[in-house]
């Protein structure tokens, strides 16, 4: 599988670094080359990405220790903005990053509300 793991987080970089390690097996292998966005909720919340240059087109809510596998069509784009949001219930925003729609791509959230981090995916 390839992805790029560019790791933001509140938590300490070892602790950060065990749990990706430890959970870069548990993501779908559709991302690399497929069009489409993998969207992991490995922490204790729910997660969804927003594609704001399509109209805010977003996906469901991924709920906690669930994956979805979504195909976002146009393989021509390029690199393009996304936003990454917590449910906590309530929608919090957490990290924008950059998709390469063209390859598709990764996105984990981890931790918990009050403790929480991002793994994003590769621009191409």
């Amino acid at each position: 599988m390839k992805f790029s793991m560019n790791v933001v987080k509140r938590a300490s970089v070892v602790a950060a670094l065990a749990v990706a390690a430890a959970s870069i097996g548990a993501a779908p292998a559709s991302a690399a080359g497929s069009g489409t966005i993998d969207v992991c909720s490995f922490g204790n919340y729910g997660t969804s990405v927003e594609f704001p240059g399509r109209g805010g087109l977003s996906t469901v809510i991924v709920p906690p220790g669930s994956c979805l596998s979504a195909p976002i069509g146009d393989l021509a784009r390029g690199n393009e903005p996304i936003n990454i949001y917590g449910h906590f219930p309530h929608q919090v925003w957490l990290q924008s990053a950059t998709f390469c729609a063209a390859i598709g791509g990764f996105v984990g959230t981890y931790g918990e509300a009050s403790d929480h981090w991002v793994a994003i995916p590769q621009q191409c």
